[in-house]
């Protein structure tokens, strides 16, 4: 019954969220076409990077930590206030950096000074954002899974409106501006859900730094920056691989891949995370931790496998809805990808049952492995000149990531691998 219930909910919220990144995908297509494409992801994959910095890398800490602190309810707020706390400390450090250095960050990912203001406005805006992923975090850690959807929803929504006044008004400069801001802005939605639960209290703003907190959230901080840069430094890393040798077109077509992939891997990240990880750490026994780990990834995988065929099947109709023509090309390079999204979501499984565990080591060693086979394998093969290189070293770095953790998971021993599971 839970488990239909966070299906239910998510649903609702996916088909908000991907009515609305379908839309500003469409849009933006439109508006800034492949090289504004590029030029947008560069900067999103970079914020993405700071926000997993100073917010994001905690926020999987705090789910878990509140899931296993049910029924205590003054722990939890002890939690939401050291996280709080911690994540207003790492804005201003980070962003008073970012300030600072705007101008070499914006020549090294962007290619011109001249795009120094959206990461000034990012900087400023780093707080918010990095509130809204305490909050919804907290949801996460309940098990509350309506005002969750709720503020992913409402993320989307700001986000789709705000980008594409910016990329109407302003051409690409006005899209890269709107990107740096346009999540922040929802934070009036996290505050309010929050306000609204039974739990609330308003002690949870004040400041606080238990050091024991501190230290088990930054394990879990380590492992999710792990993943956030791996990604975000990969495709910021192959993606200036591509324009070097390719152009800013083509860079906008991967762009659009990653999109794609990224939209499509919605349903299994959030559903993970509301339902599967908080049941994962509060399972005690072995066995039954490894059969729910086994049902997760059978379900998950079988649906993808299901989702991914059918746009292959139908990806050249796909490709002219959700993007132009100029787009057209990318769909050539989409077997690839489609392999490695499903593999993507064996490995997702994997991570989240590592998190569990609280196995930081394991956790980060296969983010390490698919960063280095992802940036290598593209590197490699694009000297002779390929242009599907990236995808398929998206495909390889992800199965041989997937394979790996299934690996660990299977055939480590118990005691070596289940950490926190008696």
């Amino acid at each position: 019954m839970r488990l239909r219930q966070t299906l239910f909910a998510n649903m609702v919220s996916l088909s908000i969220r991907l009515g609305a990144n379908f839309a500003l995908n469409k849009i933006l297509a439109i508006l800034i076409g492949p090289a504004g494409f590029a030029l947008v992801g560069q900067l999103q994959n970079f914020i993405m990077l700071i926000q997993s910095a100073t917010s994001g890398a905690l926020t999987t800490g705090i789910t878990k930590l509140t899931a296993q602190a049910e029924g205590n309810l003054g722990r939890q707020r002890q939690i939401w206030s050291t996280s709080l706390t911690a994540v207003l400390l790492l804005s201003l450090v980070v962003a008073i950096m970012i300030i600072c250095l705007r101008g070499w960050i914006a020549t090294s990912i962007l290619g011109d000074p001249v795009f120094r203001t959206p990461l000034l406005w990012a900087a400023i805006t780093l707080a918010a954002f990095g509130i809204n992923y305490v909050i919804a975090a907290i949801f996460a850690g309940k098990s509350d899974v309506r005002p969750y959807a709720s503020l992913n929803s409402a993320i989307a929504l700001f986000n789709l409106f705000i980008v594409t006044a910016g990329a109407y008004f302003g051409h690409i400069e006005g899209a890269l501006l709107a990107s740096a801001i346009s999540q922040s802005c929802a934070l009036v939605v996290g505050v309010f859900l929050l306000y609204r639960r039974k739990f609330y209290d308003l002690n949870i703003t004040r400041p606080l730094l238990d050091p024991a907190l501190v230290g088990e959230l930054a394990k879990y901080g380590l492992m999710a920056l792990a993943a956030a840069a791996s990604l975000s430094v990969g495709q910021i890393m192959v993606r200036s691989q591509i324009i070097d040798n390719f152009g800013l077109v083509t860079a906008g077509m991967y762009e659009a891949l990653w999109r794609l992939s990224n939209i499509n891997l919605l349903l299994f990240s959030t559903t993970l995370m509301v339902y599967a990880l908080p049941k994962m750490t509060r399972i005690i026994d072995k066995s039954e931790f490894r059969a729910f780990y086994l049902k997760a990834l059978a379900a998950a995988t079988g649906f993808a496998a299901l989702l991914f065929a059918s746009e292959y099947l139908l990806r050249t109709p796909l490709f002219h809805l959700l993007f132009t023509s100029e787009f057209q090309p990318a769909s050539d390079y989409f077997s690839y990808q489609a392999i490695g999204d499903l593999a993507r979501v064996a490995a997702l499984v994997t991570s989240t049952a590592l998190i569990a565990l609280s196995r930081a080591g394991l956790y980060i060693a296969l983010e390490i492995i698919r960063f280095a086979c992802f940036v290598m394998i593209s590197g490699w093969l694009m000297q002779s000149h390929a242009e599907d290189a990236p995808a398929l070293a998206y495909m390889l770095s992800f199965c041989v990531s997937a394979l790996i953790g299934l690996a660990m998971m299977m055939f480590t021993g118990n005691e070596g691998l289940r950490g926190s599971v008696k």
